[in-house]
């Protein structure tokens, strides 16, 4: 498994606000320039449930650190980026891949973003 040092800043955090939920995401804000990879996590807080800031944290990071890179699936969890990518496209990469990912509610769509490849993921999976 990864092991995140959340405290030197290796990990950012990112809200995201739809009707039905609030979102929070964790990336790794350090990555590989080999394989220009960011890592991230999600929580999903419905919006009629007390949203919490720590907890959404806590479980965003164990779902970032879940996976183990170099599995079959080590592209969930990941989005392509390269050094020169600012922080908002990091983020749009980030929630256009999301409902991709097994633990995103059914109902919950994303941003899509324009010129971004998704990376379809039925195939590795099969």
């Amino acid at each position: 498994m990864m092991s995140l040092d959340t405290c030197n800043g290796r990990v950012s955090f990112f809200y995201h606000r739809t009707n039905d939920y609030n979102v929070t995401i964790a990336y790794t804000n350090r990555y590989s320039t080999s394989e220009g990879l960011v890592r991230f996590g999600a929580a999903f807080c419905n919006s009629s449930d007390q949203f919490s800031k720590k907890v959404g944290r806590e479980i965003a990071i164990d779902r970032m650190t879940t996976i183990i890179p170099g599995d079959l699936d080590a592209m969930i969890g990941c989005v392509p980026v390269s050094q020169t990518d600012p922080r908002w496209l990091i983020h749009e990469k980030i929630l256009a891949t999301l409902p991709l990912e097994e633990y995103a509610p059914e109902n919950f769509f994303g941003v899509p973003l324009e010129g971004h490849q998704v990376p379809d993921v039925s195939t590795s999976l099969s």
